[in-house]
């Protein structure tokens, strides 16, 4: 359970920054040009906080939230736009980092 209370809380703290970012739009009404407008405002306010760049690990984080965020309401029907009409999952045009295994 301890690892997934952990990723939980990696998850929110993306998701509360994408939701204060987002304002008053719906996730269905967010396109993935606008995913990848997000994920460089959120790269450069992370270059602001640390003074370096993102890890790839906490970028692929990243990216995974909002992936999985996007997942669950498109498999419960629950992304749509604000006419209520369904939209397309906009994570599936956002390539996900790349991480070399370790060995």
């Amino acid at each position: 359970m301890r690892g997934q209370a952990a990723t939980a809380t990696k998850y929110q703290t993306t998701l509360d920054q994408f939701v204060i970012w987002a304002g008053d739009r719906l996730p269905g009404d967010i396109s993935s040009f606008e995913v990848e407008s997000f994920l460089a405002d959120w790269q450069e306010r992370f270059v602001v906080r640390y003074g370096k760049q993102s890890s790839r690990d906490t970028k692929r984080n990243t990216i995974t939230a909002l992936r999985s965020f996007y997942g669950y309401l498109d498999r419960f029907d629950w992304l749509v736009d604000a006419s209520g009409r369904p939209s397309r999952n906009p994570m599936l045009m956002i390539d996900p980092v790349k991480v070399p295994r370790r060995s």
